[in-house]
């Protein structure tokens, strides 16, 4: 297949915001697609016959993705549309173009590493088909699913519903006319093997800062504790040192510096053990 693309991206921090849009464009010359024959019968449920892979001489696909995505120390949002356009260079609906979809999530960290998630998922009618290729007509549909997850460096466990309004629906790329689950929980064990197998090394860094009062101290822990990877958080008012224990697996010593540079002017490593 000869290809010709036409990409290009923006994007925007705003504060706690974050926005970015794809657009892109491409020209196929010689492009494979999957047609369906339904002229022949096949003994399979959602099959609506024999598939096999034809030459389509050309054809070219544009589209565009919208993300927006919003962040606290508790709160995570994110919205994303996704759409696409695509014409065969004999002026019909190229195969197997997915509709508008627009997704949206929104998570909050209860305690810890709890979590409690939310998210919709919505496509829209998809009328711009090809018989010629098996496809039909794909219904709007709307998704929504919940959950919570505990997570840590070394793994996550979730607990899913999804499907909670038990739709009846089924995306557009599917080939085979079969419907997605309905209403269901999904349980999901994700371990970093890699983590749990290799031995932690736990160190010792010890930092000058300029700290002097009890509310010095209170700002370094607001600094440090909740960051990967640390482990321990002494501060010394008398040396005006803070000694921080770490998994150098996880975190570097100048991630450490960088943090306490946020609050104060000076730090300086004073020793790394």
């Amino acid at each position: 297949a000869f290809i010709v693309r036409f990409i290009t991206d923006y994007g925007l921090l705003a504060g706690r915001w974050r926005l970015s849009l794809s657009v892109f464009s491409r020209a196929i010359r010689d492009y494979i697609a999957l047609q369906v024959d339904t002229g022949v019968s096949v003994p399979v449920s959602g099959l609506a016959g024999i598939a096999y892979y034809v030459n389509v001489p050309g054809l070219w696909i544009s589209g565009a993705t919208f993300s927006s995505r919003f962040r606290t120390a508790r709160i995570e949002a994110l919205v994303a549309v996704d759409y696409t356009y695509g014409e065969t260079w004999s002026g019909s609906p190229a195969p197997y173009i997915p509709p508008l979809t627009v997704r949206a999530r929104v998570g909050y960290r209860l305690w810890g590493a709890w979590q409690l998630y939310a998210g919709v998922e919505h496509q829209r009618t998809q009328n711009r088909y090809n018989p010629a290729f098996g496809e039909v007509k794909t219904p709007a549909w709307t998704r929504i699913d919940g959950g919570i997850v505990w997570e840590k460096d070394w793994g996550r466990l979730q607990v899913m519903g999804k499907n909670l309004l038990n739709q009846y629906y089924r995306y557009h790329l599917n080939p085979v006319t079969v419907y997605e689950p309905g209403r269901h929980v999904e349980v999901r064990l994700v371990l970093n093997v890699d983590r749990l197998l290799r031995r932690r090394e736990l160190s010792t860094l010890v930092v000058s800062v300029p700290i002097r009062c009890t509310r010095c101290r209170g700002t370094v822990l607001k600094a440090l504790r909740g960051m990967k990877g640390v482990r321990d958080v002494y501060v010394d008012l008398d040396r005006r040192e803070v000694h921080v224990e770490f998994d150098r697996g996880v975190v570097y010593p100048d991630q450490i510096v960088s943090a306490l540079r946020r609050y104060f002017s000076s730090v300086r490593v004073v020793e790394v053990k």
